[in-house]
């Protein structure tokens, strides 16, 4: 049996993977082959792998992925947990897209497609092998989900409102920039502002009988209701 591992990159997108396969000198071992990213696709694959690794004599599989969204995560999970796959000697090795990219450059200039990315997935690490392999870390995931989904909803909820304060400004230019609330979309500000159509019927009103309004409105929770009123006049 030949002591080199057979080089295998892996180019994910949401419904197939591409599959390349090199010898240990960097030649294609063949055409590649393409996968649903599936269930189903992954056993076809698995099973295309072992045929190649055993066809070969080679000692066992040096697989790459490049880390596109989370596409690659339930393939590589099944990759490490496969019984049959156990028995060979398995290197899992999850690439930065960045790192493709820059290694690309050093080809000539070629189309992108996700044959042409597989060989380069693989020919990254059979020639700069990382140094460490990829390991599920189940244990670390709940966390790493919750802080990814957190991290997002607050750019979003970002986003939107500044969003909204561009409409808000074409209604009522000074209301940011007086602040009659310290948040402009606190529980009192979304009170006054879902009131917008009365809201010259609201600033008409006495100033010590709209603070007791605003007071009312914000559970008593507004230190000082008279300085709101006199801002939001």
């Amino acid at each position: 049996m030949n002591d080199h591992p057979l080089p295998v990159g892996i180019d994910f997108s949401q419904k197939q993977a591409a599959i390349a396969l090199l010898l240990p000198d960097g030649q294609p071992l063949e055409g590649h082959r393409t996968f649903a990213n599936s269930t189903s696709g992954y056993v076809q694959a698995k099973r295309y792998l072992l045929d190649a690794l055993h066809a070969q004599g080679l000692a066992g599989l040096d697989i790459s992925g490049e880390a596109t969204n989370y596409y690659w995560l339930p393939f590589f999970v099944r990759l490490a947990d496969d019984p049959d796959l156990a028995a060979q000697e398995v290197q899992l090795f999850l690439l930065n897209p960045r790192w493709v990219r820059g290694f690309k450059k050093c080809f000539a200039p070629d189309d992108k497609t996700d044959a042409k990315d597989a060989f380069y997935i693989a020919e990254r690490t059979r020639t700069r092998r990382p140094p460490v392999p990829w390991q599920p870390q189940t244990e670390w995931w709940p966390l790493r989900f919750y802080t990814r989904l957190r991290f997002h909803l607050a750019q979003a909820l970002t986003r939107e409102k500044n969003f909204a304060h561009v409409y808000l400004f074409l209604r009522c230019s000074a209301y940011h920039r007086t602040r009659p609330f310290s948040d402009t979309f606190g529980a009192t500000s979304r009170r006054v502002l879902t009131a917008l159509p009365a809201l010259p019927a609201l600033t008409a009103q006495p100033l010590a009988e709209r603070a007791n309004l605003l007071d009312g409105w914000s559970g008593h929770h507004l230190p000082d209701p008279l300085d709101n009123a006199r801002k939001l006049q």
